[in-house]
Parts: structure tokens; C-alpha cells; sequence
């Protein structure tokens, strides 16, 4: 009679105790997703930074041949090596024969849930504003549409 007790007791248990697992495991798995979005954001915020970075030190390292009258429109920077996922990097520069023209930089990141595109625009004889800070929404002075 005392094992028959027994089993009813650990059933019932096992009863009460089956929805309260799956309750939990129903908020973890919630959880466990918000965390999952959050950080695919977080990687795409700081990869967009390191080509924002890599754009502008290849911009500073090419500002005189840039300036020149010759300089093309529109270039395709070389990003295929910076770049963690598909990645471009474009620039458009505006009226030439003066070294204080736009340039409009364009990155395009591929391969994310939905393509992100940002675009900044900036003088060229001010890649970085002298003691400005850059952040992925662009140069601090100037910051793009």
C-alpha cells in the first residue's frame, strides 16, 4: 500500500512539477532570442564602424590624389579584405578643380536580415575634423543626412 502511495505522489508531483518546466523554458527561449537580436545588432553597428573607420583612414591616406582635377566621380573602395561579412564601400566626390569639394561616402552591408545602407557626406580637405571624434554615425562636426 505504501508504494502505491508513493507512485501517486511522485505522478502528481511530476504533474505539477512538467508545466512549470515548460513555462520556464518558454521565457528562456524568449530570452535567449532578445539576447540573439541584440547581438547581431551589436555586430552590425561595430562592423559598420570598421568600415566607417577603414573608409575615412583610406580617404586621408588618398586625399591628394582625390583633390586632383583628374580624380574620378566615383570610386568603389577597396573593402573585400576589412570587411567580416559582404560589404561596399563607395565614394562620390562633387564639382572638382577645388580641394574643399564633397565627397559622399556610401557603405553598404549585405548578408544582414535586411541590407543597411548609411551614407555621410564631408569635405574632402576635412576627412576628420580636427579633434573630432568618429562614431558609426560619422564625423562628430559634420554628421551626414
Amino acid at each position: 500500500m505504501m508504494s502505491r502511495n508513493r507512485t501517486g505522489f511522485v505522478l502528481l508531483a511530476v504533474v505539477i512539477l512538467l508545466p512549470l518546466i515548460g513555462m520556464a523554458m518558454v521565457f528562456l527561449t524568449r530570452q535567449t532570442a532578445q539576447l540573439a537580436a541584440a547581438t547581431r545588432q551589436i555586430k552590425q553597428d561595430a562592423e559598420m564602424t570598421n568600415l566607417y573607420l577603414s573608409a575615412v583612414a583610406w580617404i586621408q591616406a588618398n586625399r591628394q590624389s582625390l583633390a586632383r582635377p583628374d580624380a574620378p566621380a566615383n570610386q568603389t573602395l577597396p573593402m573585400d579584405r576589412i570587411a567580416a561579412q559582404p560589404a561596399s564601400a563607395s565614394m562620390e566626390m562633387g564639382p572638382s578643380g577645388s580641394p574643399d569639394k564633397n565627397l559622399i561616402l556610401t557603405i553598404h552591408l549585405r548578408n544582414t536580415p535586411k541590407p543597411i545602407q548609411k551614407k555621410w557626406t564631408f569635405r574632402l580637405a576635412q576627412t576628420l575634423p580636427a579633434g573630432g571624434s568618429v562614431s558609426a554615425d560619422g564625423p562628430s562636426a559634420n554628421p551626414g543626412p
